[in-house]
């Protein structure tokens, strides 16, 4: 079924060009004019003079000069220099007119340029808005399968918005000599750490006024229908392997809030606002599209959004569970726009805000006259937290902060009933009876045209009480791996301490990692292929979650085989680190053919693959004995156990190789990194057999 989804007449796209302050001039300004200086073609008083060529400077930067593309010429980098990630020099006679310009206000800057006005339309009740951006050009090709409940976006065109401000991000002038560990100290790195982050631009783009408020974050919302689509993308590619919203009550205050006049939306609370926001960025973030770039600008846009509206929460002085969760999203999204270390910075505010919030505590203890159901709310959205702190340490190679809580795992169970029922004086009137437990969107795409009577991907939640276990047992799980991981490799990778002072604590700590996996539910640590490929036809939610524990399991198991420390006598345990590498690879391969879209958009399942790719090809170019066969170190479940040398060995430079080819696909959005990780990865696979 094809459907069209039809632009707010309301909103024209030259109302929005002029809420974004598109002014129609050259956001770098004109140079200024040299007529005096270089003669004219005649000469007044001594008649007509030979046509001479004007010796006019210079003025775009080096980078766009020598490409003979156009540059817009701003300050401190141009914005096809942004596009391209590479570094933007101008000449010096260039940044002397600029400064010359600036100071006699012959020019505007990009960024002035570009901020609307207080009395632009954004910033006015029921004016048109910025959304007027998307709305002409947002189409939407939807197949419905016949055996799946759920939407699969074969197209999904929007034209972002392109005020000149949108990449005029401040670049601190100490980003060079900062903390080595976020920029520096990084092998093969060049100017910045290409292989954690980008860019070096603050990553949440200004496109707001200082007095908009609320209606000017309300004015740029999307379309209901457009909001719709993208919230079906969230809760099919991020909710399942991050469950921090509860669906049921938030789909409730969603569509109360898409009810209710404009008047009363632009009154909303901001932090709510902000998760909306961060919610369709990751929606938009796994949207196929025809152009990267496209797409990513869309993702931007609404990532922006939820920051100018965590601002005027304001985000540093008050703590919400929305804000949480909206923060929480918000470092998935950097992460996933390759910007690593801008999310564990991002996560340094996250942290200390949910401690201010007390979520590190029992909330038996905290808050005793909280309802079961708020109590489990915040066990969960703290697990969220620990979570990401836990995995994106391991990444990072950075100390962990999500280290004080004293909720234990055990605490968590099934949702108990909402008392509060989402009912308030001004909600809409309950459903019918039948429909009393569902929370239906009367203007979703299948109410105007319904794909099939069988076939509801609207209807929330959309899957039955199993899924509330299946759910549970995942988060559970995840929650004893990071106690495990953060205990025991988070904690002195942080001080650069070996793991182990003896081969017996290595040994018992790889025997802990085997015990907590015999535990876990073994729908989620399969490694059978035919088996998982029935899974993900099945229920996609729970294949998506058994991707990322056992990519997050095997990846520890790896590093763990892998410490050192000669003093000691603690040694590397080569067929550990290829037996856990291997598997954990393996898994991204799955991931790769089954979920294509959804691995080109995960930057921390990407960023492990080529880790364990990496050690890999390390552990084979060294040429290191390998040890027979045995389950010491594979662990439960891994299919490689019985493999003899040389097999393991052939199967680790398969994928390895099968891990090369992949990266040429992934990371389009920058350029830069992919090809430091390529580079990295081939040179080291290169010595592979010599």
């Amino acid at each position: 079924m094809s459907v069209e989804l039809i632009p707010n007449a309301a909103r024209s796209s030259s109302a929005s060009q002029q809420s974004l302050g598109g002014s129609g001039e050259d956001g770098g300004g004109r140079a200024p004019s040299l007529r005096a200086s270089v003669g004219s073609d005649y000469d007044t008083g001594f008649g007509p003079r030979k046509k001479q060529k004007r010796n006019k400077p210079t003025l775009s930067c080096e980078e766009c000069v020598e490409r003979k593309t156009k540059c817009d010429r701003a300050r401190p980098a141009c914005l096809a220099c942004v596009k391209r990630q590479c570094e933007c020099r101008y000449s010096e006679i260039a940044n002397i007119i600029a400064a010359a310009n600036n100071g006699s206000g012959r020019s505007k800057s990009r960024r002035q340029s570009s901020k609307p006005s207080v009395s632009s339309s954004a910033a006015r009740p029921g004016s048109p808005g910025v959304s007027s951006f998307f709305s002409p050009y947002f189409y939407v090709t939807i197949g419905i399968p016949m055996a799946l409940p759920q939407l699969s976006f074969q197209s999904f065109r929007i034209s972002p918005p392109h005020p000149a401000a949108s990449y005029n991000r401040s670049a601190s002038a100490s980003s060079s000599t900062s903390s080595p560990f976020l920029l520096s100290n990084v092998p093969h790195s060049r100017q910045v750490n290409t292989m954690f982050s980008s860019a070096h631009t603050h990553p949440f783009a200004n496109y707001w006024t200082a007095t908009g408020g609320i209606p000017e974050v309300v004015g740029v919302l999307p379309s209901r229908d457009q909001a719709d689509a993208l919230m079906v993308k969230y809760f099919e590619s991020v909710d399942p392997v991050y469950p921090l919203v509860h669906r049921t009550r938030f789909y409730a205050e969603y569509n109360h809030f898409w009810a209710q006049p404009l008047a009363e939306r632009n009154k909303a609370d901001a932090a709510m606002l902000a998760l909306h926001f961060a919610m369709y960025a990751m929606g938009a973030q796994f949207i196929e599209m025809e152009s990267e770039e496209q797409r990513a600008q869309i993702a931007e846009f609404y990532i922006s959004a939820a920051h100018q509206s965590l601002r005027l929460y304001p985000f540093l002085s008050r703590t919400s569970l929305r804000s949480i969760q909206a923060m929480l999203l918000m470092g998935y999204f950097l992460m996933n726009d390759n910007r690593a270390t801008d999310a564990w910075a991002f996560g340094g505010i996250l942290i200390r805000q949910a401690y201010a919030m007390g979520l590190n505590r029992d909330p038996d203890i905290i808050a005793p006259g909280a309802s079961d159901f708020e109590k489990q709310q915040r066990r969960k959205v703290w697990q969220a937290v620990y979570f990401q702190d836990t995995f994106l340490t391991v990444l990072l190679k950075l100390p962990p902060t999500a280290t004080f809580s004293d909720v234990r795992v055990e605490s968590l169970t099934e949702d108990p009933p909402d008392p509060s029922a989402l009912r308030t004086p001004s909600s809409p009137p309950p459903l019918p009876k039948p429909l009393q437990s569902t929370v239906i969107n009367p203007m979703s795409i299948k109410s105007i045209a319904p794909p099939s009577p069988f076939i509801d991907p609207y209807i929330v939640p959309p899957t039955g009480p199993s899924a509330a276990e299946h759910d549970l047992a995942f988060i559970r799980s995840m929650w004893r791996l990071a106690d495990l991981v953060s205990e025991s490799i988070c904690k002195p990778r942080a001080l650069s301490q070996p793991l182990f002072s003896s081969s017996r604590e290595k040994s018992v700590l790889l025997q802990r990692f085997r015990a907590l996996y015999a535990s876990l539910p073994p729908a989620l640590t399969t490694s059978d292929r035919t088996a998982f490929a029935g899974l993900v036809r099945r229920d996609a939610r729970r294949a998506r979650q058994s991707l990322f524990l056992r990519s997050n399991y095997w990846h520890c198991v790896m590093l763990a085989a892998a410490d050192e420390d000669a003093a000691r006598g603690v040694g590397c345990h080569v067929r550990g680190v290829l037996e856990a590498g291997v598997t954990a690879l393996e898994a991204f391969f799955e991931f790769w053919e089954f979920l294509r879209v959804d691995a080109g958009v995960w930057w921390v399942f990407q960023h492990r693959a080529f880790e364990e790719a990496l050690m890999v090809a390390n552990v084979l170019a060294a040429r290191l004995p390998v040890e027979p066969p045995g389950p010491e170190i594979s662990g439960t479940g891994s299919p490689l156990t019985h493999l003899g040398r040389g097999e393991l060995e052939g199967r680790a430079k398969a994928a390895a190789a099968q891990m090369l080819a992949i990266l040429d696909h992934v990371g389009g959005a920058a350029p830069e990194m992919q090809k430091t990780r390529t580079e990295v990865l081939r040179g080291v696979f290169g010595k592979i057999g010599r």
